[in-house]
C-alpha cells in the first residue's frame, strides 16, 4: 500500500513538473497569416501566468482573426478559463473577461 502511494505521488509530481515546464512556451496555433514580429510579441505577452493572485497557466493560444489592423486571439489557461485579446498598433487589449 505504501509503495502504491509513493508511485501515485511521483506521478503527480511528474505531471505538475511537465505542466510547469510547458508554461514557458504555450502552444500557439495560427488560423490566419501572422508576421514573425507579431508572433513573437504575442508569444512573449502570453508566456506568463494570468495574475499573481489567480495562478492560471497559459497552455494554448489560438490566433483566429485579423481585421481592422488587429490580430484577435484566445488564450486557454490551465486548470480552466479562456480570455480573448487583440493585438494591433495600440498594443494589447482584452476583448473579453476570463470565462
Amino acid at each position: 500500500m505504501r509503495r502504491h502511494l509513493c508511485i501515485i505521488i511521483t506521478i503527480i509530481i511528474i505531471i505538475i513538473g511537465i505542466i510547469v515546464l510547458r508554461t514557458c512556451f504555450p502552444t500557439i496555433e495560427c488560423k490566419v497569416e501572422v508576421p514573425a514580429d507579431v508572433y513573437e510579441d504575442i508569444e512573449s505577452h502570453t508566456s506568463h501566468m494570468f495574475s499573481g493572485s489567480l495562478p492560471l497557466i497559459p497552455v494554448h493560444v489560438t490566433v483566429y482573426d485579423y481585421r481592422d489592423g488587429n490580430y484577435y486571439y484566445t488564450i486557454s489557461y490551465f486548470p480552466f478559463g479562456n480570455i480573448d485579446e487583440a493585438y494591433g498598433e495600440d498594443g494589447f487589449s482584452p476583448e473579453s473577461e476570463l470565462y
